[in-house]
């Protein structure tokens, strides 16, 4: 991408912009009309129906804004515009491009001129040649030429016109002033019969032809001129007294050399210099790295020797910028003849820089009568006198560059120290972002100011006070004078004030230091938006928030969120957090910012629907985790009573269950609003999340009344953003979220916003279930529970009471069975009753709940609702021991979801009624659950729904003694794990693993297996690590019972594999450089045995050799040639996708292709229970080779099987589709984009297409033609190449070569070729 530094913009002439020299190509004709009003309006927004205005005229087009947005997203991507600052931002109802003067032609073209017509008219003509010659060369042709045809160019076009002339006559000007006479008349000639009636011009060309000796010529062209007016009318005085004075030879007209510039003499200083330095912090703290660097920046004698050296902090108001710039001046000051020091009052009202000059040079030396009053000159004074002293200048509290560029010296031996509240872009200076202090220098510094020994009494007390200031130093400072001016208090008496949000800020003032007043400058000194976006987005009870987040909160789009926050950030009133692991930017307020944006918004400083008496409660989510509430890790339950009040145990049983909330407290109208945004914005992103991460949900709750327009708009805001990206990753974005959803929870609940407290609590149950968090889970729980019965709403009261429930059941269960310490096994047919304690009690609860909520869901008619209260009664009678009862109860359910067609709550509740049927010894009904449920996940292609039930087969074999099928389940639950990835189940799967290889007695495996595990428990801190790591301990043989088994075969048997993959119902993969099953005579049994595989559950995976690869050339040689390789894989690709394509959408996934590269080394035929490995013989084919049956707890087949996992992963491989297919995203410069997946070759470099849609789509297309670019994820062979121009194939000899190669790969011709041409962006 370019750099934003290195862009330059020229209209006089085409339109053109370059990087670097480079050219940046924009597009269509419609980018470069946006593109050039844009300039033309350079630093002013421009409407939004402006720029459609003059794009389509006075009708655009039906979806003429999203058509727009999508030429400014382009241009954004072209210039490198992706990072904040933006040069092309969203501004109020329009758009700024946002450059300096200097990149743009025109703008240099009116300072130059400017120069130059200041040095002609100081005299000085000489000095003006130079920028007036750099001017004209800016005209490359006629201005606007691109958009000449357009109206609205026509006013612009003429004043640039203007401007061209006015350069060209300051030019004359200088050279008639120099004496160039003779060189001057063609010009003149030129510009005069271009406008005949301008008779300024025609004066120079008079004055040209006379000092040239051409008398006569002169005298005739002043009648021309006064000819030229008279036809129209009009005389000119001017013209007649040069005529007379051209016949009588006047001396006035005779040349004369150009005065002196009259430069001001030499001022002698009248003292001995400048020493204005403020004084030194004594209490300075801190700042070690900052220090250091800067002082080697400042001190860089060989820097110092070419020039001026400068250094530049920015920060936050309070941190401590100018007391680290006047700590640094002082230990650098004997290195220079002289100090300035000026505070530039950048954030009320800044000082010109002309009054910032006078003083300086007085405080050099001069007189205030000897200072001039030109700006010129002034500037000038101020750079002799600096020419010949080493100057160290402090420039505290800049308001921007164009206070700073006139301050700035370029003398050898001078430094600069500039301070700022917002970080200055366009300074290319050394720069330091000064924040917070780290918290043993908070301590320090409050050491410092209150004496130590006051600190080592009330250590804690001394902590909480300086993270209560939130270590920003000037509010640590005010503590300390506050403290140190009552020696009598004690350090916990203000800690316990500063608690108090209310009063905070009024609790840090002391003398003439406020901190309050202190952020009144930057707050006062930014635009009313702004101040209204600082205001309302203090008012959630966040941690931090992205941009979307911004939006529904200020009610406006995300273009206008970021950058409302970006300028917040920049003006230092936010902090950006910066990129989070979904890539989205963050932003969160300084505790003390925050307090005070509350106060200007409601009048304290607390958040909205909190009481303002307290402080806000640590909760879980925040660093302390999950312990917050359970007394032990995230992950895993442990002693800690969950159950109990503590954790909302509820109806009875626990006081904040049946607690009856107080009355919410009022808020304004727009407050609520506020809240209301963000919170149905929260709940779109949650779950858009949930069905991101497992698909299939069936919700029973939506909002209603008037909370229903807030959904809505919170929907559509989500789509016009196109927010899907952000949870992409599902569990990585609620990991970031989940700290804001608790808070927003329990903020939402006290302000009696009751709808979105419990659709946020129902949403994000999924992910507290599959995280075990715990605590959050039975905590937003509880507050939506209290929320819907103070609203009366019985369906939302019978859902949390379910979902608490489900909770008492998970917990019960990884007590009793599922934690790697725990007493008992699932399903062993021993109730988790006769295992744990707690476990009578928390079924008893759970009962209860479900018993409840079945009550108000049938009362309802609502079936579903009431079939997963009866679900939640089979586990709980599970847990008792009543199995009977669980599968009756099971039973009743699965009738219901499936006359409904709830396909994920019954393949939910198929796994329960698997290890129902387990505990009571009956295995085929068990797998017949679970290959159902296994069936369903993939259909809804719900991976955690597929994970859990793979596992769980698992779990059902090992405990009915079927160690090899459990290590099959095991082994094929793990990849599922990885992916999502489950930090609980994936290292306990692990461990079981290795207990199954163990008892195979394959004890190096088993070691592995551990290990593995291990090593995830460990790095999670899991309290299952000691109860692994057991497993260590036990004596092990190194000697594997089996390393083949089974049998070996003499060559491949097509018709023994054909047969098992038949019978094959979980995994069928299969590696070769290519295969004879897909050939005659075995393809319509291979067919057919693969489609009966998927049909009943099996996922059939191939990896063939690439057969454009060289391993795939190398093969065909060790071959002798006798086989060509390259064209048996591609007969077998053919064949595959047209398989795939005999398959229902649905099922097409299950039968994966991928090619791999590197030289093949084995083939490997596996089916559900075994596998043929056979090696690559030297001469002939593998199918003749001996081939080694063997088991899959084999170690031969593992070590196969983890060459065919690195294979088959994206890194190792790449997809049939993705070889066959290029993703193409077609851009027209007069629509919008488009889709196609085209059939491709790539010869020498070159990339040819084969797609009627796209042939016909560039038939239709304009002059413009189509731009297409490789869409997808990235990781397609082409994604490389950028964008490319879509261009017919020419018919010539290389078009045969082309239509060859699409006839090889394809197996047939195809007609109408195009070629992809690379263009440059």
């Amino acid at each position: 991408m370019p750099d934003r530094d290195s862009l330059q913009f020229a209209i006089l002439g085409p339109l053109e912009v370059t990087a670097a020299g480079t050219p940046v190509s924009l597009g269509g004709a419609q980018r470069k009309v946006l593109m050039t009003v844009l300039l033309l309006e350079a630093g002013k927004a421009v409407p939004i129906p402006r720029l459609m205005e003059v794009i389509w005229g006075d009708s655009p087009p039906e979806g003429a804004l999203r058509t727009l947005r999508t030429h400014i997203s382009e241009l954004r991507r072209v210039m490198g515009d992706d990072k904040p600052p933006r040069m092309l931002p969203r501004k109020g109802a329009g758009y700024l491009l946002d450059v300096r003067a200097e990149q743009i032609d025109v703008e240099r073209a009116r300072r130059l001129l400017a120069q130059g017509r200041r040095a002609v008219d100081d005299g000085d003509p000489v000095s003006a040649i130079a920028p007036l010659q750099e001017a004209q060369s800016l005209w490359r042709g006629p201005p606007l030429v691109d958009v000449a045809d357009h109206p609205f160019a026509h006013g612009y076009a003429e004043a640039l016109t203007e401007l061209q002339l006015d350069v060209a006559k300051t030019r004359i000007a200088a050279d008639l002033s120099l004496g160039r006479h003779r060189e001057v008349i063609g010009d003149l000639r030129m510009l005069v019969a271009r406008h005949p009636h301008d008779d300024g011009l025609r004066r120079e060309l008079v004055v040209a032809f006379y000092r040239d000796g051409r008398t006569e010529d002169a005298a005739r062209a002043c009648r021309d001129g006064l000819e030229a007016l008279h036809e129209l009318g009009l005389d000119s005085p001017m013209l007649r007294r040069l005529q007379e004075d051209v016949l009588r030879g006047a001396p006035d007209l005779a040349w004369a050399p150009p005065r002196s510039l009259g430069r001001p003499a030499q001022v002698a200083p009248t003292g001995s210099g400048g020493h204005q330095l403020p004084p030194d912090t004594p209490e300075y703290t801190g700042r070690d790295t900052i220090q250091a660097r800067a002082h080697a920046v400042l001190t860089d004698q060989v820097a110092l020797a070419r020039g001026t050296v400068t250094a530049a902090f920015a920060g936050k108001a309070g941190a401590g910028k100018t007391a680290l710039a006047v700590h640094i001046a002082h230990r650098i000051r004997a290195g220079f003849t002289d100090a300035l020091y000026v505070d530039l009052r950048g954030t009320s009202e800044p000082l010109e820089p002309t009054r910032v000059l006078a003083r300086f040079v007085q405080a050099l030396g001069v007189s205030r009568a000897a200072v001039p009053t030109d700006p010129d000159d002034l500037a000038e004074m101020y750079r002799e006198l600096l020419a010949t002293r080493k100057v160290l200048i402090i420039l505290d509290n800049a308001a921007g560059e164009a206070q700073l560029r006139p301050l700035m010296p370029t003398s050898p031996g001078c430094a600069v120290l500039i301070t700022s509240r917002s970080r200055l872009h366009g300074l290319t200076v050394p720069y330091w972002m000064v924040d917070v202090l780290i918290p043993s220098d908070a301590v320090e510094l409050l050491a410092k100011v209150v004496g130590a020994a006051r600190i080592e009494a009330e250590p804690e007390a001394a902590r909480d006070i300086v993270g209560l200031c939130g270590y920003l130093p000037l509010a640590i400072q005010i503590a300390g004078r506050k403290l140190a001016a009552h020696p009598h208090w004690r350090l916990a008496r203000l800690a316990g004030r500063l608690a108090n949000e209310r009063d905070r800020l009024s609790w840090l003032e002391v003398g003439d230091l406020e901190i309050r007043a202190s952020f009144s400058l930057s707050y006062e000194g930014r635009p009313a938006d702004e101040q209204r976006a600082f205001r309302l987005l203090s008012l959630p009870a966040v941690n931090d928030f992205a941009p979307w987040a911004a939006a529904a909160v200020l009610d406006v789009d995300l273009d206008e969120a970021e950058d409302v926050v970006d300028r917040l950030a920049d003006a230092q009133l936010l902090e950006r957090r910066g990129v989070d692991a979904t890539g989205t930017e963050r932003y969160r307020f300084h505790d003390l910012l925050r307090v005070f944006a509350r106060e200007r918004e409601t009048g304290v400083g607390t958040a909205i629907g909190q009481p303002a008496s307290t402080a806000p409660s640590a909760h879980p989510g925040s660093a302390d985790g999950e312990r917050a509430g359970d007394g032990h890790d995230a992950r895993s339950p442990a002693a800690a009573p969950e159950g109990g009040a503590a954790a909302g145990g509820g109806d009875g049983h626990g006081a904040l269950d049946a607690a009856k909330p107080d009355d919410p407290p009022m808020l304004s109208g727009e407050h609520r609003a506020a809240l209301s945004r963000l919170l149905y914005a929260y709940q779109v992103m949650l779950r858009e999340a949930v069905d991101t991460f497992s698909p299939g949900r069936v919700r029973t709750l939506s909002a209603d009344g008037p909370d229903a327009g807030f959904a809505a708009q919170a929907a559509a805001r989500f789509a016009r953003a196109d927010l899907a990206e952000v949870v992409r990753q599902p569990l990585v974005w609620f990991g970031g979220e989940r700290s804001n959803l608790l808070a927003l929870v329990e903020q939402a609940q006290a302000a009696g916003l009751d709808q979105p407290t419990w659709l946020l609590a129902v949403e994000a149950a999924e992910f507290y279930a599959f995280a075990a968090h715990w605590s959050d889970w039975a905590r937003t729980h509880v507050l939506g529970l209290a929320a819907a019965r103070r609203t009366g709403h019985r369906l939302a009261e019978a859902e949390l009471l379910t979902s608490l429930g489900e909770r008492e059941i998970v917990l019960t269960f990884e007590e009793a069975f599922w934690r790697l310490d725990a007493a008992g096994a699932d399903p062993d047919g021993e109730p988790a009753v006769a295992v744990t304690q707690g476990a009578l009690e928390r079924l008893a609860l759970a009962t209860e709940r479900f018993a409840r909520a079945r009550e108000i869901f049938a009362g309802f008619g609502a079936e579903l609702g009431e079939a997963r209260a009866v679900r939640g009664l089979a586990d709980a009678c599970r847990g008792r021991g009543e199995f009977a009862a669980a599968l009756a109860h099971f039973e009743t359910c699965l009738g219901t979801m499936r006359r409904t067609g709830a396909r994920r709550l019954e393949a939910e509740t198929l796994v329960a009624l698997a290890m129902t049927h387990g505990d009571r010894r009956e295995l085929a009904d068990g797998i017949t659950c679970l290959t159902m449920s296994l069936s369903i996940a993939r259909e809804l292609a719900n991976l955690p729904l597929e994970a859990q039930a793979q596992r769980r087969l698992g779990d059902l074999y090992r405990y009915r003694e079927r160690p090899e099928q459990a290590l099959a389940a095991y082994n094929e639950s793990l990849p599922l794990l990885a992916e999502l990835p489950d930090p609980l189940w994936e290292p306990r799967v692990l461990v079981r693993r290795g207990d199954i290889l163990a008892q195979l007695d394959d004890h190096p495996a088993a070691r592995r297996s551990w290990q593995q595990g291990i090593t995830l428990l460990r790095q999670q801190g899991s309290p299952e690590l000691a109860a692994a790591e057991d497993r260590l301990t036990a004596p092990v043989t190194t000697e594997p019972t089996q390393f083949t088994g089974g049998r070996l075969l003499g060559a491949f048997e097509p018709a023994y594999f054909i047969a098992r993959v038949a019978a094959s119902r979980r995994s069928v993969r299969l590696l070769n450089t290519w295969t004879d099953l897909v050939a005659a005579p075995h393809r319509d049994a291979f067919t057919d045995a693969v489609l009966a595989a998927i049909d009943a559950g099996a996922i059939v995976q191939i990896l063939l050799l690439d057969p454009d690869s060289p391993a795939a050339a190398a093969r065909t040689a060790d071959l002798s040639h006798r086989i060509d390789v390259p064209a048996e894989i591609r007969a077998n690709l053919l064949v595959l996708d047209g398989l795939r394509e005999r398959l229902t959408p649905v099922l097409r996934p299950r039968l994966a292709v991928r090619l791999y590269a590197e030289q093949p080394l084995t083939t490997y035929h596996r089916w559900d229970s075994g596998a043929l490995v056979s090696s690559f013989p030297v001469g002939y084919s593998s199918a003749a080779a001996t081939q080694h049956e063997a088991t899959i707890s084999s170690t031969l087949v593992q070590f196969v099987e983890q060459h065919f996992e690195r294979l088959w992963s994206p890194a190792g491989s790449a997809a049939l589709d993705d070889y066959l297919r290029v993703p193409l995203q077609v851009l027209r410069s007069d629509a919008d984009p488009v889709d196609v997946r085209a059939e491709f070759v790539r010869l020498d470099g070159a990339v040819y297409i084969a797609s009627p849609e796209l042939a016909a789509l560039l038939r239709r297309s304009g002059p413009d033609g189509l731009v297409a670019a490789v869409a997808g994820n990235g990781r397609h062979a082409l994604s490389g190449i950028g964008r490319g121009r879509v261009v017919p194939l020419r018919d010539d000899v290389g078009a045969g070569v082309v239509a060859t190669a699409f006839t090889q790969k394809y197996g047939a011709a195809r007609d109408g070729l195009l070629r992809l041409s690379s263009v440059r962006s």
